[in-house]
């Protein structure tokens, strides 16, 4: 730059150079510094910005989540968004809409601890076994002990044992609840037989049931014989899906006599 000054009738020439000028004073000469305004002792990289190692637009001294992944849209904060502020970045989200103050899990989405369709918000009863199906409060409603028996026999094997032992812990947690145990054959054997057999079914159930406490008052047997398959009786594994218990679960007596489930 050339600097045009007169004195006395004298024409002075000063020429200035500013090759190596740094205004903002952050080690970077202007001729290289793409950030021309940064502020005063703020570190910078050698093209005079500020550090920006995740990329995400937000510089590393003013990010508060300096490791966003690449190409998440990110808040003046550099943390990634969260829309329904769940907790839960709008990116990994697979339940984007999730109403405020819900709890949700690792994936943005409301809880259901007892995996039975009914979230947690809404569950009035949250402890319900896996297989129990459920109303539209979560309590259980039938449970069906399909694997406990053999054929032609009423003794429950050791995987009709511990099914049992689930259904009274979940009497014993839900003490309002009362049971209707339905016993159920295949179609081998006579009609007379079959309701016999099945009568035993429901009595061996209910009497594991009496004996670990639970008062005879919650329970009611009933028997159905052959007459309510599961399955066609064609195959002996389908006829194995009929030789069966199931546990009816009502939280009333009025209930279980609408339901007319009474031998």
């Amino acid at each position: 730059m050339k600097l045009f000054h007169v004195f006395s009738g004298l024409l002075v020439i000063v020429s200035i150079s500013y090759a190596n000028a740094d205004l903002d004073n952050d080690g970077v000469i202007n001729e290289l510094d793409y950030c021309e305004n940064t502020e005063h002792n703020v570190i910078v990289d050698t093209t005079g910005c500020e550090p920006d190692d995740d990329r995400d637009g937000v510089v590393n001294r003013l990010d508060k989540c300096p490791n966003t992944p690449s190409g998440v849209k990110v808040d003046k904060d550099g943390c990634c968004l969260d829309s329904d502020n769940d907790g839960v970045c709008d990116y990994l989200d697979k339940c984007p809409n999730t109403p405020e103050g819900v709890p949700v899990d690792k994936d943005g989405c409301p809880l259901d601890s007892d995996q039975d369709g009914v979230l947690n918000p809404v569950d009035e009863c949250p402890n319900t076994p896996l297989g129990y199906e459920v109303d539209e409060k979560g309590c259980a409603t039938k449970f069906d002990l399909r694997t406990g028996f053999s054929l032609n026999s009423y003794e429950l094997n050791e995987k009709g044992l511990k099914e049992v032992d689930t259904l009274y812990a979940f009497m014993k947690r839900n003490t309002t609840s009362k049971v209707v145990i339905e016993g159920h054959t295949c179609n081998l054997g006579g009609e007379l037989y079959n309701k016999e057999l099945s009568k035993n079914r429901a009595q061996t159930v209910s009497k594991v049931l009496k004996e670990k406490g639970i008062d005879a008052k919650r329970i009611v047997e009933s028997w159905k014989g052959m007459a309510q398959p599961l399955a066609s009786n064609e195959t002996e594994e389908r006829r194995a899906l009929n030789r069966r218990v199931e546990i009816k679960i009502f939280y009333s007596k009025e209930d279980i006599e609408k339901e007319k489930l009474l031998p």
